[in-house]
């Protein structure tokens, strides 16, 4: 069992480190279009604090804080519905 749980956890480092690099090259790709640093909600410019601590932030704070309440919201709401496709 022990051995499945080392596979499973190298298969999810792998994965982190996969979306990572392809973060760090679509960061690098709005730099060479010239729109690093904006916003993709509001436009605004991000905060050069938050970029250095998230290089490839895509939204500003606020902007980033109300996706997420709003994805809880939904997953909540998800949570809530009932299951018509599952079998008793």
């Amino acid at each position: 069992m022990l051995l499945a749980t080392n596979a499973d956890l190298d298969f999810e480092l792998v994965q982190i480190q996969t979306q990572t690099l392809g973060n760090i090259t679509a960061a690098l790709s709005r730099l060479e279009a010239g729109d690093y640093g904006i916003c993709h909600e509001c436009e605004e410019e991000i905060p050069e604090k938050r970029l250095r601590a998230l290089p490839f932030a895509t939204k500003c704070l606020q902007c980033q804080e109300s996706a997420e309440q709003l994805e809880m919201h939904e997953r909540r709401v998800r949570q809530r519905q009932p299951d018509f496709g599952a079998v008793s």
